[in-house]
């Protein structure tokens, strides 16, 4: 299983941050409660500080990649290069076939980027990761 955060520096409301050693000991005990294989790696960008579990195993990622074209998404959003509420045209050369939702959309078909994201992250649909 792989997870990956992006927290925005600058965020509110996040509380204290906790000392390393909390930190590295709160992540083991989440991890513990997850069935499976779990590897976290944390570096906080200000201190360079890190905690490494398990960070130097290999993992399947299947479709990881869509967790940073979201990053990408909400970091073009917070700049002000796109609208979460933007209406975006879909071309067929865009559809990855299989059981994609939207690999069944017809040429000219409109929906929003929130639709996109949702279905990217929630389905896993590729269509919606190219789109």
């Amino acid at each position: 299983m792989a997870l990956l955060f992006c927290i925005p520096t600058g965020c509110r409301g996040l509380g204290a941050e906790p000392p390393q050693a909390d930190l590295e000991s709160r992540l083991r005990a989440a991890a513990g409660e997850v069935r499976g294989d779990v590897g976290i790696y944390v570096r906080h960008l200000g201190t360079g500080e890190t905690v490494a579990i398990a960070a130097d195993e290999l993992f399947p990622t299947a479709s990881m990649i869509k967790v940073p074209i979201l990053c990408g998404i909400m970091a073009a959003i917070a700049r002000g290069e796109l609208r979460y509420d933007a209406k975006l045209e879909y071309d067929p050369k865009w559809s990855r076939g299989g059981e994609d939702l939207l690999a069944h959309c017809q040429p000219g078909s409109i929906l929003p980027l929130s639709k996109l994201v949702l279905l990217m992250i929630t389905t896993s649909d590729n269509s919606a990761s190219v789109w």
